[in-house]
C-alpha cells in the first residue's frame, strides 16, 4: 500500500492543477494522472457548488508520492491566477511533501539497516550473554555451600 500525504488547496491551486493536469501520459499501460485528476475534480466540485460563496474554502486531498512528483512537474512555478502567484504556492507545498516523503524514506532504511546489523549480530552469537567459566564456577560453589 502506498502511504499519502495531504494537501490543502484554495479554490485557484484547485483551478491551477486542473488546468495543467491532464490523462495522457501512461505508464505500464495505466494512465497516471487519472487518481490525482479525480481527486482535484472533487475538490473542484466542493469549491464550486451553488450556494453560498466558498472561495475561500480549503479543500484536502491526499497525494501518494508519484502523484506528488506529478503535480510538482507539471505546475510552472510563474503560473498565476488573477494576480496570486499560485505555481509559486504550490511548488512549496509540494516541495514540503516531497520532502516528507524523503525523510520518510532515509530513516526507513536507516531502520532496515540497523535491523539487519543486529541480525547478523544476533545470528552470529555476538549478542548472546557470555558467562566466564570462573564465575560459573563460583556460582556454583556459593550454591553448594549455602546448601
Amino acid at each position: 500500500m502506498q502511504t499519502s500525504k495531504t494537501l490543502e488547496l484554495t479554490r485557484e491551486e484547485t483551478y491551477a492543477l486542473e488546468s495543467v493536469l491532464k490523462n495522457d501520459e501512461e505508464e505500464e499501460g495505466v494512465h497516471i494522472a487519472k487518481h490525482l485528476l479525480l481527486k482535484i475534480g472533487s475538490a473542484f466540485v466542493q469549491q464550486n457548488q451553488d450556494g453560498p460563496d466558498l472561495s475561500g474554502t480549503l479543500v484536502t486531498i491526499a497525494l501518494t508520492e508519484k502523484e506528488t512528483w506529478l503535480a510538482r512537474d507539471r505546475i510552472p512555478i510563474t503560473l498565476q491566477i488573477g494576480h496570486q502567484p499560485v505555481g509559486l504556492t504550490l511548488k512549496k507545498k509540494l516541495y514540503r511533501i516531497l520532502l516528507e516523503f524523503d525523510t520518510e524514506a532515509q530513516a526507513g532504511e536507516v531502520i532496515e539497516d540497523w535491523a539487519t546489523s543486529v541480525r547478523r549480530d544476533d545470528h552470529a552469537g555476538k549478542s548472546k550473554p557470555r558467562y566466564h567459566r570462573k564465575a560459573r564456577h563460583d556460582a556454583g560453589a556459593a550454591k553448594k555451600a549455602s546448601a
